[in-house]
């Protein structure tokens, strides 16, 4: 037995959610699956490296992010326990120009990119759930455009109601982190948090 192979199991059952696994499929994603656990942040992929596995985020934390022209971190996703972690690069298997970093006491499950296609090649069923992957992470990326047009306070009380984990502050990643990514000055962020925190909207231990 793996020792990842509890957590299999729970990547399993989010995939049978989307479409019901043959025991064929199963036998063969179980066969080509690994895992690792990160305690300390880590970069996955670099912008000139090309996307060679596709992940699945059994828990903690994982961004993916780019510099800006100041130097600055801008950061594009949070991915977040139970997430599948690909991105059109590896359609195209071109660099995707970011990174993808694990945040510390985070365990991430594996599979080559290479591997989905021959499970693609062997299960032509698998295409649905594929589709169905797509289709999730868009919807993700959908409510991010929809919180980022809302007033400030509502946005970033949208944001923690998404992301209890990141609270309390500094614990999983840093105010300047998670103010690009909702488009906010750090010190906004700090004082709405502030706020819906004070007046009991979020609490600490969400």
């Amino acid at each position: 037995m793996k020792k990842h192979h509890t957590l299999t199991l729970k990547l399993f059952k989010k995939l049978d959610s989307l479409v019901p696994l043959d025991e064929k499929i199963r036998d063969f994603l179980y066969e080509h699956i690994t895992g690792e656990y990160y305690p300390h942040d880590e970069v996955l992929l670099q912008p000139k490296d090309k996307s060679k596995d596709v992940y699945y985020l059994s828990s903690g934390t994982a961004v993916l992010y780019i510099f800006d022209t100041s130097g600055d971190k801008q950061v594009l996703e949070i991915y977040q326990a139970d997430d599948i972690i690909f991105n059109v690069s590896h359609i195209l298997q071109q660099p995707p120009g970011c990174y993808l970093s694990a945040c510390g006491d985070s365990y991430l499950l594996k599979i080559t990119y290479e591997i989905v296609l021959e499970l693609n090649r062997r299960f032509p069923e698998t295409d649905e759930l594929s589709r169905k992957v797509v289709a999730g992470k868009e919807l993700k990326n959908l409510w991010r455009n929809k919180i980022l047009i809302m007033p400030g306070i509502k946005k970033v009380e949208a944001f923690y109601k998404q992301y209890p984990e990141l609270l309390p502050p500094g614990r999983v990643m840093r105010d300047t982190e998670l103010a690009s990514f909702l488009l906010l000055a750090e010190g906004s962020l700090r004082a709405l948090r502030n706020r819906l925190l004070q007046s009991g909207v979020l609490k600490t231990d969400n």
